[in-house]
């Protein structure tokens, strides 16, 4: 939610003027902190080139090569085989 007080960005150390951030409650402290929109942006955009990709798993063909079934068992690895 938009900030209704100013405060100091806990990211840039630079004054948000009412309405010009978004505000929070820091768990450890118990107190309202607040952060510029524009923070906000570029901390997300930190966030994603630091997470790596999800691997791609297909979970809905077996390991047997040339197979399309959907099969039932799972496999540690999260690929399927065929019920034998």
């Amino acid at each position: 939610m938009r900030n209704k007080y100013p405060g100091i960005c806990y990211r840039c150390k630079h004054l948000v003027q009412p309405k010009e951030g978004h505000f929070e409650r820091d768990i450890i402290n118990h107190k309202w902190k607040v952060i510029h929109i524009n923070c906000v942006l570029e901390q997300r955009a930190e966030k994603q080139e630091t997470e790596e990709p999800e691997e791609d798993i297909n979970y809905n063909t077996c390991e047997l090569q040339g197979c399309n079934e959907n099969c039932n068992q799972d496999s540690p690895s999260g690929t399927r085989y065929h019920n034998v």
